[in-house]
Order: structure tokens, then C-alpha cells, then sequence
């Protein structure tokens, strides 16, 4: 008589014919557990999608900023990717930062990061290096620019539309500039009298910077600061292991941030919620508290986060006004 197996997979029964050698034989109470086995698929692998990398963009020959994807050191144009790919989500206007990143949270963007991640990544949104230039990652024209010093309780509300991005060219006053780092935060709601717990859901993500003064002592009047190349989520950076490297000319400096740092900067942005009302979009730079470096005419400076990105500017003497 053949014996009856029960399938627990789709609870159906099927018969198998009873090897000679057990017939007439009563199996064992374990080999009959172990006969009663559940088939266990393999797990399905999921990217994680909310590790994302932006960038803002002005290719040639074009008029307005654009958003893009940063993935293994390449850029994707998303409103490219969203025709190519044939997303489902297709706002009225892909490459609006501030409606994307802020008003709508990063709708969609995770979806065609999910695609770049698993190898899809058409050529007709792929970007050429030499393309396009890299703007700050936020959206100067709707937002404002706060500078806050971590060694000090003092902070300073700067020109938006001044913030400067990569390969830019800062203009000397004194014959030499003074270069802090800072890390620049992009927020995506509006933080008024704030606690810290609608702090961390209003960061959208982190950025590196380059604040710029005068040698001695003074600020420069315009273009003090510069941000980017890219805006990274607050999954994507890991504050607790932050190490920068600030090259100036051919001397390196090892740039290393705070224990606490994450939670620094929660409580000052608490602290600057209570002075001014910040609002989505608004970017906010906070200066580490690392010595300056001084920066000579054409000297090129860069900051480097390994492996990730690098925020590269030249200072040169400023034109006389006639």
C-alpha cells in the first residue's frame, strides 16, 4: 500500500510507493516528524532604497536646474529615469527640488534608486562628468541659509542665493582667506519653538561645506560658502564615524567631528527653531570645531568625505568695482 505524505506547502496530499524494505515495518515516531517537513524558501533579498544620494544639476545649454541620482560615482537624470523606466509617479515637474525632496518627502525617488541598485540604469539618462555643473543640493531661490557655530551659541542668518557649489571660484578681499569646515543640513519641514523629536523627522539629509573669511578676521562680504556636491540622507551618512580630510595646496588636514555630533545638531537646530522659524527647504551649516586653514590666491582647497564625495574651490583676488 503506498504511503500517504501530506504536502505542507499546498496542503495537498500525495502518494508515494513504499520502498520494499519497509514493508510491513512501523517507522519511527522521528523519522515520521522529520517526514512532516516545511519546505523553507530563501529569504528575497531587499535593497535598501533609503539611502539616497542627490545632486542638483545645470547641464549645457540648459535653462533651469535638474535633479539627479548619484550611484558607484556616476549621475542619472531623474526625469530620465522616470520616462526610461517607466515609473508610475511623474509629477508635473520631476526636477523641482524643493517639491520632490521637501513638499512631497522624496516621492518616487526611492523607487528609481531601488533601480539603479539593481542594475537598471539606462543610457539615456546616464550624465556625462564634464556635462553639467554641480549646484549646492537645495533650492537657494525658496530657501535661506543659517550659519551656527558649534563652539559657540551664536549663529548667523546668511544669502541664500550666495551659497556657492563645486569647482566655484571664491573672490579674495585681503590677498588670503581663512577655510573652516562645516556640515550643511537640508530640512524638509518647518521647525518653529521645536522639540527634538520634530527635529529628526524635519532632517532630510547631510551635506559637506566650505565656509570662507578673511585672514584677518573680517568676513567676506559675498559668496562666504559653499555646499555640496551632493545632499546624502540621514540613512546614507553616519555622523558617529565621521572623518573629513581638508586638502589645502598639497597639505592635508584630517578633519574629525564630535562623539556627539548627531545630537548636537538636534539641539541646536532646537535652540535656532526658538530664535527664528526655519522652514522646508531651508539649509543650515554648522561649523566644526577644527582649527582654519589659510588659502592662498589660487590655491585650489578641497573636502573630501572618503569614498563618497569631495567639495573642491579655488580662491582668486576680486576685481575692483570701476
Amino acid at each position: 500500500m503506498p504511503i500517504v505524505r501530506e504536502n505542507h506547502v499546498n496542503g495537498t496530499s500525495v502518494a508515494t510507493p513504499t520502498p520494499t524494505s519497509q514493508l510491513g515495518v512501523k517507522w519511527p515516531r522521528a523519522s515520521r516528524q522529520r517526514d512532516r517537513f516545511r519546505i523553507r524558501r530563501p529569504a528575497r533579498v531587499v535593497l535598501c532604497s533609503t539611502h539616497l544620494r542627490l545632486a542638483r544639476i545645470l547641464p549645457r545649454r540648459a535653462l533651469r536646474p535638474r535633479l539627479a541620482l548619484e550611484r558607484d560615482g556616476h549621475l542619472y537624470d531623474v526625469e530620465a529615469l522616470e520616462k526610461a523606466l517607466g515609473q508610475p509617479f511623474q509629477p508635473e515637474d520631476p526636477s523641482d527640488f524643493r517639491g520632490r525632496v521637501v513638499a512631497l518627502g522624496l516621492a518616487g525617488l526611492r523607487e528609481l534608486d531601488q533601480a539603479l541598485l539593481t542594475g537598471q540604469r539606462p543610457r539615456v539618462a546616464y550624465i556625462q562628468p564634464d556635462g553639467a555643473a554641480l549646484l549646492p543640493p537645495f533650492d537657494a531661490e525658496a530657501g535661506s541659509h543659517f550659519e551656527v557655530d558649534l563652539r559657540a551659541d551664536t549663529f548667523a542668518v546668511g544669502l541664500a542665493r550666495g551659497v556657492l557649489g563645486q569647482d566655484e571660484f571664491i573672490g579674495l578681499q585681503q590677498g588670503e582667506l581663512e577655510v573652516r569646515v562645516a556640515l550643511a543640513v537640508v530640512l524638509g519641514e518647518e521647525l518653529s519653538q521645536a522639540s527634538l523629536a520634530e527635529v529628526r523627522a524635519a532632517l532630510v539629509g547631510y551635506s559637506l561645506a566650505l565656509c570662507w573669511g578673511g585672514a584677518g578676521g573680517h568676513r567676506v562680504l559675498r559668496n562666504t560658502t559653499q555646499c555640496g556636491p551632493l545632499l546624502l540622507t540621514t540613512n546614507e551618512l553616519r555622523l558617529a564615524s565621521l572623518a573629513l580630510e581638508l586638502r589645502v595646496g598639497t597639505d592635508v588636514t584630517g578633519v574629525g567631528a564630535p562623539v556627539d555630533i548627531a545630537k548636537t545638531i538636534e539641539q541646536k537646530l532646537v535652540e535656532l527653531s526658538c530664535d527664528v522659524p526655519l522652514a522646508g527647504g531651508d539649509l543650515v551649516s554648522f561649523l566644526l570645531p577644527n582649527p582654519s586653514l589659510t588659502a592662498r590666491e589660487h590655491q585650489a582647497v578641497a573636502l573630501t568625505l572618503p569614498n563618497v564625495m569631495s567639495l573642491r574651490g579655488v580662491g582668486v583676488p576680486r576685481r575692483d568695482q570701476r
